[in-house]
C-alpha cells in the first residue's frame, strides 16, 4: 500500500509554520475556519491554531457545483477572521459565491503551508482549562448549523479519559483511521488521540473507505493496527461484503479496540462481525461501543 509518513517533529515543524503566519496577523483569540480534506494538513494546521492560541473551526471542502450554504452560515455565525483552505477550495468558493458576499464577511484566506519562521522564537500562548480550543458545529442538516466551545480543558479530560479506559498506547501496534476529522469522533477518537499519547497514527480518507470498504481491514491487517473507531454501518457493510477467501488473506490478531460509536449499536452486528472475521485473528472481545459528547464550561 503506498503511503506518505509524517514523524512528530515534522508535524510540529508545520504546525509552528501555521502558528507564525497566525501570530503574525495577530490571531490569538480569533475564529479560524479550516477548509481542509483528511490528512498531514488537517492535523499540523490544527495544532498550529492551539499553538497560537487561536480558535480552530473545523469544516469541510465544499462539494463540486453546490452553492456551500454550510460555508457562510458558519463563517458568519463564528466571525471567522481567517480561513485556512488549499487553493481548489478557495477557488470553488470564489467561484460560487457573490464578491461582495465574501467581502462581507472580512475573512482572510491563509495557505495550510504556513510561513517560515524559527521554531525558537515561539512562545506558548496563555490558556488554562477555560480557554477555547475549537467550535464544534453540527451538520446543519435539519436547521441552522450550531455551534459549541470545547474548551482546552474538557478536550484534555475526554482524550485522558480515552487513554484511562482504553490504554491505546499500550496496544503496541498503530491506529488507523478513515473517518473525517471534522467531529468528534474523526477528530478527537482518532487524530488528537494519536497525537496526545504519542500514537503511530495511519489515515485514509473517507473517500477511500467509500470506494473500497474492505480496504479498511485490509489496511489493519497489512499495517498489525491495533486499533480503529467507527460507526455501526460502517461494521456491518465490511462484514457483509467479506468473503471466506478474503479474510483467509487478513491476519487481524493485533486488532484489539474497535470503537463503535455515532449512531445506534447493534448487537447483531457485533456478533457478526466477529464471525466473519474470527478466522483471522479477530476477538469479540476487542468491540468498545463509544459514546462521545461536546462540553462546554459553564
Amino acid at each position: 500500500m503506498d503511503t506518505v509518513e509524517l514523524t512528530f517533529g515534522e508535524l510540529r515543524r508545520r504546525a509552528l509554520r501555521v502558528a507564525q503566519a497566525l501570530r503574525r496577523r495577530h490571531a490569538e483569540g480569533n475564529r479560524v475556519l479550516l477548509v481542509l480534506p483528511p490528512g498531514p494538513d488537517y492535523v499540523a494546521v490544527f495544532i498550529g491554531c492551539l499553538y497560537a492560541g487561536a480558535i480552530a473551526v473545523p469544516f469541510y471542502p465544499p462539494e463540486r457545483r453546490k452553492v456551500p450554504a454550510r460555508f457562510l452560515a458558519v463563517a458568519r455565525d463564528a466571525a471567522a477572521r481567517f480561513v485556512i483552505a488549499e487553493s481548489e477550495s478557495r477557488e470553488r468558493v470564489e467561484a460560487l459565491v457573490e464578491p461582495a458576499v465574501l467581502q462581507a464577511l472580512g475573512t482572510e484566506w491563509l495557505s495550510p503551508e504556513g510561513e517560515d519562521g524559527a521554531p525558537e522564537d515561539w512562545r506558548l500562548p496563555y490558556f488554562d482549562a477555560r480557554t477555547p480550543a475549537f467550535l464544534q458545529y453540527t451538520s446543519g442538516s435539519t436547521s441552522e448549523p450550531k455551534g459549541v466551545v470545547v474548551t482546552l480543558g474538557s478536550l484534555e479530560h475526554n482524550l485522558d479519559l480515552l487513554e484511562t479506559y482504553w490504554s491505546v498506547s499500550k496496544h503496541g501496534g498503530p491506529a488507523l483511521t478513515w473517518l473525517p476529522p471534522f467531529h468528534d469522533m474523526g477528530l478527537i477518537g482518532n487524530l488528537l488521540g494519536a497525537v496526545r499519547h504519542g500514537l503511530p497514527l495511519l489515515v485514509m480518507t473517507p473517500q477511500a473507505f467509500v470506494r473500497d470498504p474492505l480496504l479498511w481491514p485490509r489496511a489493519m491487517s497489512h499495517f498489525g493496527a491495533s486499533s480503529t473507531v467507527a460507526p455501526n454501518f460502517a461494521y456491518e457493510l465490511v462484514a457483509s461484503r467479506a468473503t471466506p477467501e478474503f479474510v483467509a488473506t487478513l491476519d487481524l490478531k493485533a486488532w484489539s479496540i474497535a470503537m463503535n460509536g455515532a449512531e445506534p449499536i447493534i448487537p447483531a452486528t457485533l456478533d457478526r462481525f466477529t464471525r466473519v472475521f474470527a478466522a483471522a485473528g479477530f476477538k469479540g472481545r476487542s468491540h468498545c461501543p463509544v459514546y462521545g459528547l461536546s462540553l462546554i464550561h459553564i
